[in-house]
């Protein structure tokens, strides 16, 4: 036995702890490429809490937001919880949509490693991320307007006008209205979907992105009405282009897909965005899909790219000054 399933078992019964009852099925999903260590302890810990654990492997995706293939997605249907431990993010499937429209949970963990389980974001307290989360979710959902900026050029604006806000904190989140039946680990984001359309400025990743990892230089975006029409910054931000671009889907570039504000004050930056973009104080904006949380785009992809010390205002109110939260 590899002595560092024994570090990683305290952290990693934690979502059990907080979402599954002893009897309840259990599904771990994984591709060929994820980090073993971690979806072994997740079994151990899942097994050692008295649920029925099995394990589900494909081959990776070619992007964030594809969908499984069709012997998963048979699987997650048939579970009632599911954990996305795949290196590329089945979050925005169609089938992990489906399962939380059945009662079933939805567990986002793509991209989660040992050193995720071992230390970092898993370590905070949960219960006290969640009373952060209420605050700013209800600052989402009552604002109309919400204007980002940066030290590094963001000058971002978009309306926020009739959609709710949500947050997860390790604890699932269940909505009716938005069909919603999930949560994250690690966790501790506070979400919106903007209204499509109203995405207008500039924005700088500066931080890390999906599929292209830690940033070397600033990733520089523009958005004209709802848009992504310019990315630009060195080789990084040309693969990401040649990414939206393979798709051959105009609604891949739809931005911003989401708008989240980071609540965990133990995550680091690591580079891999499961952690990441959960660092509180933190921005990540995405391209691509967003009809499973609220709005009305749906596209082949669904990609984060993250703010590290922004300043988000929503309508009057200061929410995150220099990448400190001000509620």
């Amino acid at each position: 036995m590899d002595t560092r399933l024994v570090n990683m078992l305290k952290y990693a019964k934690i979502p059990f702890e907080l979402n599954v009852k002893p009897g309840e099925n259990v599904l771990i999903v994984i591709d060929t490429e994820t980090d073993p260590l971690a979806w072994q302890a997740l079994a151990a810990a899942g097994v050692s809490h008295g649920a029925e654990v099995s394990v589900g492997m494909m081959t990776p995706r070619e992007a964030h937001g594809y969908e499984p293939t069709e012997p998963i997605a048979r699987a997650m249907l048939a579970a009632d919880h599911i954990m996305l431990c795949t290196t590329k993010a089945l979050a925005h499937a169609d089938v992990s949509k489906q399962c939380q429209r059945q009662g079933k949970v939805i567990y986002f963990m793509e991209e989660v490693t040992y050193d995720m389980l071992s230390q970092g974001a898993t370590l905070e307290d949960y219960a006290e991320m969640a009373k952060l989360g209420q605050k700013v979710m209800d600052l989402w959902t009552t604002s109309n307007r919400v204007h980002i900026t940066s030290a590094l050029g963001t000058d971002f604006t978009a309306s926020l006008e009739g959609r709710r806000g949500l947050y997860i904190a390790g604890k699932a989140f269940r909505n009716d209205q938005l069909q919603m039946c999930c949560c994250a680990f690690p966790d501790g984001e506070a979400v919106i979907a903007p209204v499509e359309g109203t995405g207008e400025g500039t924005v700088v990743w500066d931080t890390t992105v999906h599929s292209v990892g830690l940033l070397k230089e600033p990733m520089v975006l523009t958005i004209k009405r709802g848009v992504v029409v310019s990315i630009e910054g060195g080789y990084q931000a040309q693969q990401f282009k040649e990414i939206l671009d393979r798709q051959n889907d105009p609604n891949s570039f739809k931005f911003p897909a989401e708008i989240a504000i980071g609540l965990n004050p133990k995550a680091r930056i690591t580079g891999i965005l499961r952690e990441d973009k959960k660092a509180l104080g933190t921005c990540h904006l995405a391209v691509g899909t967003n009809v499973d949380f609220g709005g009305t785009v749906k596209a082949k992809v669904h990609m984060d790219g993250l703010i590290r010390k922004p300043t988000v205002v929503m309508d009057d109110v200061v929410v995150v000054k220099d990448g400190r939260p001000m509620v």
